[in-house]
């Protein structure tokens, strides 16, 4: 039966892949001694063989659909196919991913340049992953991703792509993936920026990447224009014009330039501790004196990213189109059905069986020239003057035909810039102009499927949600005043430019978002809580454009809606929920992150993991004023483990701060502010470190090691090379905080993976006094004192007993439910909690409520809760979303606070009655595929996390 099984195997390879059986009859020979040769063909070539044989009926499946595409094309297309070897692009255009009213404006967006079979993907700055899921815009045949700055504004989103990147490289081209991994082109210091990622993204990720810089970083510090040409294909040619200009390089900068060249090298280096501290090991906990003793406590120094300074704009060529074949002059002229037809196309003059001689212009109608396209990034007004100087670009400037503008807006609506975007450009009425970062006029949401989300949330559960901001409207498309080019055109998400056909070339804003209708969506989810019979906010503070109103004004002044304002009696802390999916960002679910805010006067927060998003995250909850004043007030960022989508988020929010904190002290670029305190664990922190040489990010970073409850109390951890333990930073961020008490906790997920318990001051004494227990008190939580409040987060973790007992009697428990109970094998595999464990830990440790949160992308909008909000110690239950408002501590009975999570719950089932039925609702196809899938389709894209 085994030799019968080889035989037949072997068959159907070699009737597809011819070399197998001489593979097969080697494998066979090459049978350890003593072996029998039927056994031995049995047990170790059999497998291969079926492999290979459905590799081979694989490819043989897909040359045979190929070729039946190519059966379908017309003459001309075959003909042109043959002439290009058998590819042909009769699609090309560039399109706007990530400009929306609720996008980061700081930040240049994305743009893709689409062809029929390559993709090219110009900057990846944070959101990119979720814009693509949101947009449906499949990158897995992007083979080349190109960078304007090496700046965290275009390289935001660069650790998780490569992560997911890495993914499709390991599965090839079953994945989606392209071969060989893609290539990164930028200024420098790009393979610097690329190379402090290393801690946690090259030991999955290597081979994934080649970087590409358009200039050495010693070319790079002196001012000018350097051109280069970074792609060239039968397709198209790109040009990068690296500008870097006068006087904006200190010699202590260039001495950084230099040093910063290094950072690259040495994550080389590092691959192999890194991939042992990664989390992929058996061993999810440090050594114990790993858990007690603190590392050296390094102080971040500010560094000069010099890609600040250089900048790169591209230049987009596509060659001349051969003439369309004339089939009827061809006929008239006698020219045979064969490959002479091919080589008049290819423009070759031929010989007919009379020796006529025939040439490509009698045949061929007029060529079509090549159009053109620039991407321009313009940092600072001197890098204006130097591309405005340069004779090469403004030779390409003067014929293109479409220019997207991804500078700031306080370099566009300069004098300046806009004289040199009316006399520079275009050749009669060539040019059309997109601004992206102009907002003459309001945009839709980048984001809608969330927005809309938040709007029915909000309408149904008023205390606990709020409606997004955004500025809302169409695409504003204006004829410019006399002297300037012939259409700009306001920058939207999925704005396309077509290049070619030449017939439909110009804009077309078919693909960009409808703006919501806020209305509509709140009328119908009235209309579903009336169908379950409860009520929403119609019911509870009158129409409908009242409860927007007073969404609008709680997201304004910060306060929860339906309760009293900041500094109020209520008391307690605010917990903003800023991310509550788990490893990749999804249409609803950002990745981790949530912010606590005592509800004190002069309070600062804290916020505890930052993923990938965060600061946009901030905005859309608060507005950009709401975002830029907690980033300002700010008082410590704590990390839970390394993973990427716990912590990706990172080096966006402390630029920002920096560059909040200068603006409003009157200090200049290069001056330096208070540094943020940052509890991190070891490969987060030398991530920090590393980066921190390319960029300003005024950190002290703080070992999470350290700030355990043994590590706190330890003699041996009191003291170190640095001073005495705790640090003076963390101990005025816990002040500033209005933090009485903070014990990081050794978790079950992957080596340093910590959770977190927090308790006010007035929490600390409360229970010094032998107060009650959270569970067990009435009216005040809090035992009388109206600002004392506690929280414990769980960071990703399986139930562990040293949680519950850290954790005992807390307002609020924030723990993870990655899965529902049906897959508890793949929790424990992933080292995560079921619901039902998450529930259990909350009562095993007396909490007063529990909040679910980190649910799989599986799970796109909610997972089925309906059995969670049960219990009989009286815990309160509820289930996180994004955007969402809760008050741990402070009165009970209070609108928003937690212990009346409970009552959200009827609510938020009759909303998503449909999800937890498995029923699939309108425009949710495709929300069954997750991870690297939900963005690879026919090619993936985007990127995750850890787990």
């Amino acid at each position: 039966a085994a030799g019968q099984r080889v035989a037949r195997c072997a068959t159907e390879a070699a009737a597809a892949w011819r070399p197998l059986p001489a593979a097969a009859e080697a494998l066979g020979a090459a049978r350890p001694r003593g072996r029998p040769r039927l056994a031995f063909a049995s047990v170790f070539v059999a497998p291969h063989l079926r492999r290979a044989a459905a590799v081979a009926r694989a490819r043989t499946l897909t040359a045979s659909t190929r070729a039946c595409a190519m059966g379908r094309r017309s003459a001309r297309e075959r003909e042109v196919a043959s002439a290009n070897g058998g590819t042909t692009s009769t699609a090309c255009y560039l399109q706007i991913i990530g400009c929306g009213g609720d996008s980061d404006a700081d930040a240049p967006p994305s743009v893709m340049l689409f062809f029929d079979g390559d993709r090219y993907v110009f900057n990846v700055g944070e959101g990119f992953q979720r814009l693509c899921v949101e947009h449906k815009v499949r990158v897995g045949r992007v083979g080349n991703y190109l960078m304007t700055r090496a700046s965290t504004e275009t390289l935001g989103g660069l650790p998780g792509l490569l992560l997911t990147l890495a993914d499709l490289h390991g599965r090839g081209s079953e994945a989606g993936g392209v071969a060989g991994g893609v290539t990164l082109t930028g200024p420098p210091p790009l393979r610097a920026a690329v190379g402090s990622m290393a801690p946690y993204v090259h030991g999955r990720a290597r081979g994934a990447a080649t970087v590409h810089e358009t200039a050495s970083p010693a070319d790079a510090s002196g001012a000018g224009v350097r051109a280069n040409e970074v792609v060239r294909t039968r397709e198209v040619t790109i040009t990068a014009f690296t500008v870097t200009p006068e006087g904006t390089l200190t010699d202590a900068q260039r001495a950084r330039a230099a040093a910063a060249a290094a950072v690259g090298a040495a994550g080389a280096n590092e691959q192999q501790q890194q991939r042992r501290l990664q989390g992929d090991q058996d061993s999810s906990s440090p050594a114990p004196e790993q858990a007690q003793r603190p590392a050296k406590r390094p102080r971040l120094q500010p560094g000069a990213m010099i890609g600040g300074e250089a900048a790169c704009s591209y230049a987009i060529e596509l060659p001349t189109a051969p003439g369309k074949f004339d089939m009827r002059r061809a006929e008239a002229l006698g020219v045979p059905r064969d490959s002479r037809r091919g080589a008049l196309v290819r423009g070759q003059t031929i010989t007919l069986d009379d020796g006529t001689q025939i040439a490509p212009e009698q045949v061929l109608e007029a060529s079509e020239p090549g159009p053109k396209a620039l991407i321009i990034d313009c940092p600072t007004l001197g890098h204006l003057e130097q591309l405005r100087a340069c004779e090469a670009f403004r030779a390409l400037a003067r014929t293109s035909s479409c220019a997207v503008h991804l500078s700031p807006a306080a370099v566009i609506e300069s004098d300046a810039y806009r004289l040199w975007v009316a006399q520079g450009f275009g050749e009669g009425d060539a040019a059309t102009h997109v601004l992206c970062a102009a907002r003459a006029a309001p945009v839709p949401p980048a984001y809608g499927f969330s927005a809309a989300m938040a709007t029915r949330l909000a309408a149904a559960v008023p205390e606990f949600f709020v409606e997004t901001h955004s500025v809302e409207n169409g695409v504003a498309a204006r004829r410019a005043s006399a002297g300037e080019p012939t259409v700009v055109a306001q920058g939207s998400t999925m704005l396309k430019f077509t290049l070619r056909p030449a017939a439909s070339r110009g804009l077309d804003s078919s693909g960009v978002p409808a703006m919501p209708d806020r209305d509509a969506l709140r009328a119908e989810a009235f209309e579903e809580l009336a169908m379950a019979g409860t009520s929403g906010a119609k019911d509870e503070v009158g129409p409908a454009d009242k409860v927007a109103a007073k969404g609008a004004s709680g997201a304004a002044d910060g306060a929860m809606v339906g309760s009293e304002r900041v500094g109020a009696k209520v008391g307690g802390a605010e917990v903003l929920f800023l991310g509550t999916g788990s490893a990749m960002p999804s249409k609803y679910r950002n990745v981790s992150a949530l912010l606590v805010r005592p509800r004190e006067d002069g309070a600062g927060g804290l916020l505890l993991d930052c993923g990938e998003g965060t600061v946009v995250q901030l905005t859309r909850a608060l507005g950009r004023d709401g975002m830029l004043d907690v980033l300002a007030n700010m008082a410590m960022v704590w990390i839970s483990h390394v993973h990427a989508d716990h912590h990706a988020g990172l080096q966006r929010l402390l630029t920002e701060r920096r560059r909040e904190l200068q603006r409003r002290l009157g200090l200049g670029p290069d001056e330096r502010v208070p540094p943020l305190a940052v509890v991190a664990p070891p490969l987060v922190r030398r991530y920090l470190e590393w980066y921190g040489a390319l960029e300003k990010l005024s950190a002290t970073i703080i070992p999470i090691e350290g700030t355990t409850s043994d590590a706190m109390a330890s003699a041996d951890a009191r003291s170190d090379e640095s001073g005495d333990w705790p640090p003076v930073e963390l101990a005025d961020a816990m002040r500033r905080a209005g933090v009485g008490e903070l014990s990081s906790v050794l978790v079950d997920h992957c080596q340093h993976a910590y959770g977190i318990v927090l308790r006010s001051a007035g929490a600390v004494a409360r229970g010094a006094d032998g107060g009650e227990s959270a569970a067990a008190d009435g009216d005040a939580v809090s035992g009388g004192d109206a600002n004392a409040w506690s929280l414990a987060y769980s960071g990703d973790t399986r139930p562990t007993p040293k949680l519950v007992r850290a954790a005992r009697a807390v307002d609020l428990l924030i723990h993870e439910a990655t899965f529902e109970d049906g897959l508890l094998s793949e929790a424990m595999a992933k080292r995560h909690s079921t619901t039902t464990e998450a529930l259990q830990t909350g009562r095993d440790a007396g909490v007063g409520a529990l909040l679910l949160t980190h649910f799989s992308q599986r799970y796109p909008k909610v997972p089925n809760f309906r059995d969670v909000g049960s219990d009989p110690n009286g815990m309160a239950v509820g289930v996180a979303f994004d955007l969402m408002r809760v008050v741990c501590g402070g009165r009970a009975d209070a609108p928003g606070s937690a212990r009346r999570l409970t009552s959200s719950l009827p609510k938020l089932e009759a909303l998503f009655q449909a999800e937890m039925d498995g029923m699939a609702d309108e425009g949710d196809d495709g929300d069954a595929t997750f991870g690297a899938e939900a963005i690879a389709g026919n090619g993936g894209g985007g990127g995750g996390g850890g787990g």
